[in-house]
């Protein structure tokens, strides 16, 4: 016993005796006594154990860790336990206190709090702890997961990142920080206080790394040198074998190529409106991304792409993946978890039962080595292990349970890092989380309107039911839930928040129900127990009852169905002269219809006033002819009448409309079947030859030649039109903006040296024509 002077007394045995502070026991309050098996007695104080030998009258020190003394005020609620496998285990500011072999270590389970309240293991080896504010907290991982938070060294509880470089040294991303993990050690800062919320590792020594998503950092850890590159909105950096690193941003993809002796440059390597937040590399080379609600792939030497679009289901956005090659990709979104196979001809997607996930938002995704899925959400984390999802949380012994992204990391022993918003949790025995027991449910009592029910025939009523339930085996009891069903009154399966379920009133039948636990692990139920209650039916429900009703029905019905027979045939007749009317009017109708949509399509993709394609129609045409091959046989010329203004101004706009129509028509003339013109604006026009090199600018001439060759009779007016024009071939990799461009150039360059003549784009004829024949002058 534990005296108020600080004294510890014992009695009955061999002697009685007590310690005090001149046998070496400090005068503090004592409590959490134990016996350890043979003689000894041990017992606690704030932060020292005390191991007590009655028959040698010694008292051996030890120091438990992660204890002040200020907790000696609370020795009525210090414990010491002792677990299955010997260890003595006592409360802790952060969590427990383990002797092991005769050494105590610390088990960090929260982030700390500042008053100690109970402690139990139960006899599942589970520990529960009373927490201020929190109520009763259950851990089952506790002997294989260890916790690191802000007060045991990090430089912010907030963990983006982990990871190990080829020196063997673990660095771990913070809201505060970089900091380094030496073996035995605590964390320490190694980069200043700033945001990094990515890591990657590059060449030996280099360590890439986003800051306030903002600056990626390329930092030699062997030097300490670094090299900061502005982004806009980093989501996160990945690094390729050769030390290539790629960076996902909200304005694109970009490519910093590292050799280790220059300075490496960022390269955007898709278009600046994709917005990315996710990406990881195949070992060879393929780079699949997530971003935009979509799912790309980027293979070496090619452009990125979208791989999936269509999710099943409305505003998916995408925020994280997974993929280990020859297995399905894991991508993570704000609406779920999606499975996409890739070995068929189309990929295949599944949506995985939200129902296994503690939460719907994906935070973060790995496969490790043993094909084990982990998936971080903000809830806690979810393993799909042989097919089957199993979950854990704050519960099973983590830190916290909102977990970032890029915040599971496998490390090489096979080991699991969770970063979490509360710390960074290191899973040294990932087995544990599946390899608990499933609980199974129990009726415990059974009422109705209060009276016990144990099976027998009710009198017709409507009566209430009661079911208490327990829970048989199982190391979750304490988040474990129930749920019910009544065949044919709630065929559905119903949520318990307690171990009693109450049915207010329950109509005469037999009825059965079905109840199960569900584990909140691996989401799965437990073999349903049942309950049949049998209620006697009112008379009106009998069977004789119901032949009555058969026989009424059946007469009633003959009745009903012979006027109703005569009724339908003086329908019948109305209804035909009716259908044959309103079948003319809608016959006319559509015909009028018909001829207006092909009224409207025309007006659509034709100029209102020369009658040749619009703008908007030649371009669809061309757009569609360079995408049709790698290398399209096109050439492009862009037509502009001499001065036309002159012509406005000296006959008037009317003139200058007829000239436009003329010479529309004299172009349309020339055309053969599979070569196109058309209005590009104003005074120019776009013409379209299925011909490339020397042979498509040959015929743009014979075409452009013709046309002008005679005087026009406009208005009595007798006019001779002469055109500029520029030419370009189509190459690949061009685009309708692309082409036109480069025809645009050579049109101003034919303006440029005097009008009336033909100029190609870039010199691409000059392997074959002089330049006094390529410069080709119009005769008007």
């Amino acid at each position: 016993m534990s005296d108020h002077d600080g004294r510890i007394c014992v009695f009955g045995a061999t002697r009685d005796h007590c310690w005090a502070a001149q046998e070496g026991l400090p005068t503090r309050r004592w409590g959490g006594f134990l016996a350890t098996g043979g003689r000894s007695v041990i017992v606690r104080t704030g932060n020292i154990a005390a191991i007590l030998d009655p028959q040698q009258a010694s008292v051996r020190l030890e120091m438990i860790p992660d204890n002040v003394p200020a907790l000696d005020g609370l020795s009525r609620f210090l414990r010491i336990d002792r677990a299955a496998n010997g260890d003595l285990i006592t409360q802790a500011v952060h969590g427990v206190a383990v002797r092991h072999d005769g050494v105590w270590h610390a088990i960090t389970l929260t982030d700390g709090f500042n008053q100690l309240l109970p402690m139990a293991i139960d006899r599942a080896g589970s520990i529960w702890l009373g927490l201020l504010g929190e109520g009763v907290r259950q851990y089952v991982g506790w002997g294989a997961i260890d916790n690191l938070t802000r007060l045991g060294g990090l430089s912010n509880g907030v963990v983006w990142g982990i990871i190990r470089a080829q020196d063997g040294r673990l660095w771990i991303a913070t809201d505060g920080g970089l900091d380094l993990l030496s073996p035995g050690k605590p964390p320490r800062p190694s980069f200043e206080n700033r945001s990094i919320q990515s890591l990657a590792v590059g060449r030996p020594g280099i360590l890439w790394m986003s800051v306030n998503a903002s600056t990626l950092v390329r930092l030699d850890t062997r030097t300490g040198a670094k090299t900061e590159y502005p982004f806009p909105d980093i989501s996160t950096v990945h690094t390729a074998p050769d030390g290539t690193a790629w960076v996902a941003t909200g304005d694109g993809l970009y490519r910093l190529e590292d050799d280790g002796r220059t300075r490496p440059m960022p390269v955007l390597s898709s278009a600046h409106d994709t917005s990315l937040t996710d990406l990881v590399i195949d070992p060879d080379g393929t780079i699949w991304l997530t971003g935009s609600g979509m799912l790309w792939r980027k293979r070496p030497g090619e452009d990125m792409r979208p791989f999936v679009r269509n999710w099943g289901e409305p505003k998916v956005n995408t925020e994280t993946l997974a993929h280990r090659p020859g297995g399905p990709i894991w991508v993570g979104t704000l609406n779920g978890l999606f499975r996409v196979d890739t070995t068929t001809p189309q990929p295949r997607v599944t949506k995985i039962d939200p129902d296994r996930l503690p939460d719907r938002t994906i935070g973060a995704i790995i496969v490790d080595r043993r094909n084990n899925v982990w998936v971080g959400t903000s809830s806690g984390v979810a393993i799909l292990h042989d097919g089957q999802w199993v979950s854990a949380d704050m519960t099973s012994g983590l830190v916290g349970n909102d977990v970032a992204q890029d915040g599971i990391y496998e490390d090489a022993d096979g080991s699991i890092w969770i970063g979490t918003a509360q710390g960074l949790s290191h899973i040294l025995k990932p087995d544990i989380l599946w390899q608990l027991d499933a609980p199974h449910p129990s009726i415990q009592k059974v009422t109705v309107d209060g009276v016990p029910y144990h099976g027998e025939m009710l009198p017709y009523a409507h009566p209430r039911l009661d079911v208490w339930i327990g829970l048989l085996g199982g190391r979750r009891g304490g988040r474990t839930f129930f749920r019910y069903q009544i065949a044919g009154i709630a065929p559905r399966w119903q949520a318990l928040s307690t171990d009693h379920l109450v049915y207010p009133a329950l109509p005469p039948g037999q009825h059965r129900l079905l109840i199960e636990t569900v584990d909140p692990d691996t989401r799965a139920p437990s073999d349903p127990i049942t309950l049949v209650i049998t209620i006697r039916l009112p008379w009106w429900r009998q069977p004789w009852a119901y032949a009555g009703y058969v026989v009424l029905l059946i007469g009633t019905g003959w009745l009903l169905l012979r006027l109703r027979t005569r009724y339908l045939m003086q329908q019948r007749a109305r209804l035909e002269a009716t259908v044959r009317a309103q079948t003319a009017d809608l016959l006319e109708a559509h015909a009028v219809l018909e001829a207006q949509s092909r009224q409207l399509v025309y007006r659509a993709t034709h100029d209102g006033l020369t009658g040749l394609l619009n703008r908007a129609a030649v371009q669809e045409t061309l757009t569609k002819a360079l995408t049709g091959t790698i290398v399209p046989r096109l050439t492009v010329s862009l037509i502009d009448i001499d001065y036309f203004k002159r012509l406005n101004d000296t006959h008037g706009h009317l003139v200058g409309d007829a000239a436009l129509v003329a010479l529309g028509e004299r172009f349309r003339h020339q055309l053969a079947p599979d070569e196109i013109i058309g209005r590009y604006g104003g005074e120019e026009y776009v013409l379209l030859v299925p011909q490339s090199g020397s042979d498509g600018f040959r015929r743009v001439t014979a075409i452009i030649d013709t046309a002008t060759a005679s005087p026009f009779a406009i208005e009595g007016l007798t006019l001779t039109l002469s055109v500029s024009a520029g030419v370009a071939v189509a190459g690949e990799g061009d685009s309708w903006n692309s082409i036109i461009r480069r025809a645009d150039r050579a049109l101003y360059q034919a303006k440029r040296n005097g009008r009336a003549r033909i100029v190609p784009a870039d010199g691409v004829f000059a392997e074959r024509y002089q330049p006094d024949q390529v410069d080709v002058i119009l005769k008007g």
